[in-house]
């Protein structure tokens, strides 16, 4: 059986909830039979448990001797070189935030480039298809996290609640201040955490208040915290639309101190509302899952024209 190559670009400066997702693809592609992925990450990117140590690290970059190219965020920079390569070959460009459609962006340049596009949430979908300069096939493959790695349910203080502010660490810092004033037992973190230890402290929660940027193409901690039972507050992001249903299965309060506030409380003076919320946003988010976005990308890597 001949095996087809996809081969990845990633340059990896930091940890970002972007780079965990490129590397579920490649996980996925080498789930599949016939299909081999392959990683280059550029020079003087990070060292990081997801890359370091890959079995599929390539040592040069050439793109012209892939078989299939899966690009995301400002991967197609790389091609320069390899002008009209997207005639030559399939490329799968995957689509995680709403900065592809800024005018401004370099990124918006690239959406007119022949390619299969993916969009991580519908909200994405959405815009692409407004912007009207994208004439190539475009899917919805809502982000899936591989629920099996999540920790196993604690028993936690029923007043412990967990802030996550890495991406809004003033407004974390002045909610944990005015919560601790409550007497109300607080963990917040605004610095980047090994995401193994971040899900344990989120484990140990019976809130969590997750502070995104106020746009976001998904926002996966809120999955995450739903997957594991807990009373999730988390202003709308956009990207977090299709999963977080206020007074459904978390609360949904305005992008201010004052209101994220008072959604804390009102879940630590309301039992049976904070238990309803807890039950639905668990049975919600199972849809969410690594099995069936694998599924779905398996679909159109395996409709590729080669």
């Amino acid at each position: 059986m001949t095996v087809k190559s996809v081969l990845f670009y990633r340059n990896f400066t930091s940890f970002q909830g972007g780079h965990l997702k490129v590397f579920d693809y490649i996980n996925h592609v080498n789930s599949i039979d016939g299909y081999q992925p392959l990683l280059y990450v550029s020079p003087g990117s990070h060292e990081h448990e997801l890359w370091s140590t890959s079995p599929f690290l390539v040592r040069q970059y050439r793109p012209d001797e892939a078989d299939i190219l899966f690009l995301a965020g400002n991967d197609w920079q790389n091609l320069s070189v390899y002008p009209g390569i997207e005639y030559e070959k399939p490329i799968i460009n995957l689509i995680q935030g709403f900065r592809h459609f800024l005018t401004d962006n370099i990124l918006y340049q690239y959406l007119s480039r022949k390619a299969i596009r993916i969009c991580v949430s519908n909200e994405l979908t959405a815009e692409l298809i407004n912007c009207n300069i994208c004439h190539d096939p475009i899917f919805t493959i809502p982000n899936g996290i591989d629920h099996s790695i999540l920790p196993s349910p604690s028993f936690c203080d029923p007043a412990k609640v967990l802030i996550i502010g890495l991406k809004q660490p003033k407004l974390a810092d002045e909610l944990s201040d005015r919560l601790r004033l409550c007497n109300i037992s607080v963990e917040c973190t605004s610095s980047l955490l090994p995401r193994s230890v971040l899900l344990h402290k989120m484990n140990r929660a019976d809130i969590v208040v997750t502070l995104p940027f106020p746009v976001e193409g998904f926002y996966l901690p809120a999955l995450e915290a739903m997957a594991m039972g807990k009373a999730l507050v988390c202003p709308d992001c956009i990207g977090n639309r299709s999963f977080c249903k206020h007074e459904i299965n978390c609360l949904m309060p305005a992008f201010q101190l004052d209101s994220i506030e008072a959604a804390v409380l009102r879940l630590l003076s309301a039992p049976d509302l904070t238990r309803k919320l807890k039950e639905r946003a668990f049975s919600d988010s199972q849809a969410y899952n690594i099995e069936r976005e694998r599924t779905q990308f398996s679909q159109i890597l395996l409709s590729c024209d080669v």
